[in-house]
């Protein structure tokens, strides 16, 4: 016999009869104000059963119209899914029964015929209005009218060199208003120029980009506004129209030797930069330029020196301290990019005194039209260290969190250096133990750095806690700031650590082969150059806050976290990535070592948002529940499936040569004929969307209209096997040159 079970948000059972709508199980479709877009709910109907489930027509209450109906038939074991959107043609709330019928006559839960269950949902009639946002670096606001440029959000441009490629500025406008927010063409001042320009409309709750260039044909300083309309009438801030602010940019003249540091060729001539971060801003003007700072530290300290640019490709070299004859370190491209970064801590933090840095260029053959240096230092706190495992009494420490927490750390093979924070550290030795306490905190300490050495593949680090009575484990602040070593480390378990500070950097051909943790907060990052692990490093934890960078030389086997904010991971490969959350980091995977997949499955339970995801070689399925929004998929080789609740602002392309950012127009912006997109299925909103790849399998597209009442999605194929649509009109301008019609729904080039 037949039986039926009806699902709704999060795979939630929704009952026949059920009288009590809810937004978990998506019962309750919320609020949304009269004429814009009607919110949508889809629901799965599975047969649970042993014989073909027959279903009736769907019924649904005033208010609500059908945006996906129902096979008419459900073969056992099999499901189908249906979606009602509520209507916002009328004001009001509007409740009532969706009712279908169903030959289920007996299951184990009683006939269910027909089968019928309450939503509700509530239209307002709020005038619509549109609200503008402008942000620029950093996602900082800029108001309308400001007239104080600034480097931090990027309104103040720097100082190029004429004739170099100028400095581009992205800036984001939102709309935060509930009517579509007109736009009119973006007008620099002087010396600027659009790089690229605003859609005329963005829809209510979206946004769009525009980047300006500064341009270098001629020398001086430009200032002036930049320039736009708007049709934001009064959105609570006044009226904004035009929207308007100033920008500011200085272009040397080509005769000009260098930039505002010069001369700075040697250690007599080198300039002071502050240890809080600020960037100075250089060229390295002819390829044999060499660039020096210096920094002077009252106390030991961690400290990081990092290059960054456009383009470009530095190395360092650290000397002293007070002597710029004493060599420390070099680094060549351990930053972003090709540039450079230094990192000492811990054992290798930087004691006292005055410290030098060069920079050039790496072949000394090559100009850097412009770049930055910053230097960012953090005095280590009072303390002491203590040495455990191999050739030391112990392996194992006991000390007490300040929140009191108990902390038991147990290495197994190998040796490390502790770092505890306080002014009167006591260690006790005691059966093979190590009980670390601070007689000047009630015998409480805190571990802040931690250096491990002389450990192999088979060694294990592992922290257990006992919280305070009365504390969930939830609650427990147990935290530490460097985790550094050289050499390989089989496990790492700290299911209740927070990694708070600068991360985990291994070094050399160290690496930790299996990390458990519990958050990674504040931008820490894991970096582990290490290629020695051959299946790969295993990565688990919670929250993984924005900024977090990871860069692994090995693979990656697993990552699973419950969300990723933001920051980036590159690595050879990744074999499984699970987020049970949002999503919004950059994929880097090169696939050295010949993967059979560069990426195996990623699979996200939240939204994908803002990445960039360059995968070289195969890969295997993307299944993002919720939107791709700005995703930017790169591919060189076949993706077996993508799936998404939705795409906007994003571009899912495999095979395509680099460089093409639109929609391919011949196969000549092909790479590899033989590379397919097999199997492709959106469900939802398809906005301001590129799909690209010379083959495509299985398409399937369930989209809804957006906020504007159009669907705009452009398709380039040398192929396709199969196309399937619903709850979308039908193809227009079929085999046509050009981009996707802003007016119509969207376009499939065969080429």
């Amino acid at each position: 016999m037949a039986e039926i079970v009806v699902q709704g948000l999060s795979n939630q059972n929704i009952a026949d009869g059920d009288i009590t709508p809810g937004s978990a199980d998506g019962t309750d479709f919320g609020s949304v104000v009269q004429g814009a877009a009607g919110p949508t709910r889809t629901f799965t109907v599975r047969n649970t059963g042993t014989a073909a489930l027959t279903l009736g027509t769907l019924t649904p209450p005033a208010g609500f119209i059908v945006a996906e109906p129902l096979n008419a038939s459900i073969s056992a074991g099999s499901s189908d899914s249906f979606s009602l959107q509520l209507s916002t043609t009328n004001a009001g709330t509007f409740t009532g029964d969706l009712s279908f019928s169903t030959n289920d006559a007996d299951g184990s839960d009683g006939i269910e015929n027909p089968f019928n269950f309450t939503i509700t949902g509530t239209v307002t009639s709020t005038p619509l209005v549109a609200e503008i946002v402008v942000q620029g670096l950093s996602n900082q606001n800029i108001a309308d009218g400001d007239a104080t440029p600034a480097g931090a959000d990027g309104t103040d441009f720097g100082s190029v060199v004429q004739g170099a490629a100028g400095p581009t500025r992205t800036f984001t406008v939102r709309n935060t208003g509930t009517a579509a927010l007109a736009l009119g063409t973006v007008t620099p001042p002087a010396g600027f120029i659009v790089a690229e320009p605003l859609n005329a409309s963005i829809s209510a709750g979206s946004s769009d980009n525009f980047s300006l260039q500064l341009s270098t044909t001629n020398a001086g300083t430009f200032t002036g506004d930049i320039s736009f309309s708007t049709n934001d009438a009064d959105g609570g801030d006044g009226i904004e129209n035009p929207f308007n602010f100033t920008i500011t940019g200085t272009v040397t003249s080509s005769g000009t030797v260098g930039d505002d540091y010069e001369p700075d060729d040697s250690a007599a001539q080198a300039t002071t930069i502050a240890t809080n971060g600020t960037p100075h801003t250089h060229s390295i003007h002819v390829g044999d330029d060499v660039d020096w700072v210096k920094f002077t530290l009252s106390q030991t300290s961690n400290v990081t020196i990092e290059t960054d640019g456009s383009s470009g490709d530095t190395e360092i070299i650290l000397s002293g301290p007070d002597n710029p004859a004493t060599f420390i370190e070099y680094d060549d491209d351990d930053g972003n990019g090709s540039f450079s970064r230094i990192f000492r801590s811990g054992g290798d933090a930087l004691a006292p005194g005055t410290y030098y840095v060069a920079v050039n260029e790496y072949n000394n053959d090559d100009a850097i039209p412009t770049y930055t240096i910053a230097v960012t230092a953090s005095a280590m706190p009072p303390g002491a260290w203590l040495a455990i495992g191999d050739g030391q009494p112990a392996g194992t420490v006991i000390y007490t969190e300040p929140d009191g927490t108990v902390v038991t750390l147990t290495l197994k093979g190998g040796s490390a250096n502790l770092y505890f924070e306080g002014n009167d550290l006591l260690a006790v030795i005691s059966n093979k133990k190590i009980t670390v306490t601070d007689t000047d905190r009630d015998g409480r300490a805190r571990l802040v750095t931690l250096e491990i050495s002389n450990t192999t593949a088979s060694s294990s680090l592992s922290f257990t806690t006992k919280e305070p009575t009365g504390q969930s484990a939830d609650a427990i602040g147990l935290s530490i700031e460097t985790i550094t070593g050289s050499s390989p480390l089989g496990n790492l378990a700290g299911k209740a650590v927070d990694l708070v500070g600068e991360g985990i950097h291994m070094t050399g051909e160290g690496y930790i082969a299996s990390i458990q943790l519990r958050n990674l907060k504040n931008g820490a990052d894991i970096l582990m150059p290490g290629k020695g692990a051959p299946k790969g490093i295993t990565l688990k934890a919670g929250r993984i806050d924005d900024g977090s960078q990871m860069t692994l030389g090995s693979g990656l086997a697993s990552l699973a976290a419950t969300e990723w904010l933001g920051g980036s991971l590159q690595s050879p490969w990744a074999t499984k990535i699970s987020v049970a959350g949002d999503f919004g980091a950059d994929l880097l995977l090169d696939g050295t070592g010949n993967p059979k997949q560069t990426l195996g499955n990623l699979t996200v339970k939240g939204n994908a948002r803002n990445g960039a995801w360059r995968i070289k070689g195969l890969v295997g399925t993307v299944a993002v529940t919720g939107l791709l929004e700005e995703i930017d998929l790169e591919a060189t080789g076949t993706i077996n499936a993508i799936t998404a609740g939705g795409a906007r602002k994003s571009r899912l392309f495999a095979g395509v040569k680099d460089g093409v950012s639109g929609l391919p127009a011949s196969l000549g912006d092909f790479a590899d004929p033989g590379v397919e997109i097999k199997s492709l299925t959106l469900k939802g909103i398809l906005d301001d969307t590129r799909i690209a790849a010379p083959g495509l399998g299985k398409v399937s597209l369930k989209g809804v209209e957006t906020d504007n009442g159009r669907i705009q999605l452009g398709i380039a194929a040398d192929r396709i096997k199969s196309y399937a649509r619903t709850g979308i009109r039908p193809l227009t301008n079929l085999n046509t040159a050009g981009e996707p019609d802003k007016t119509g729904d969207y376009v499939v080039r065969l080429l």
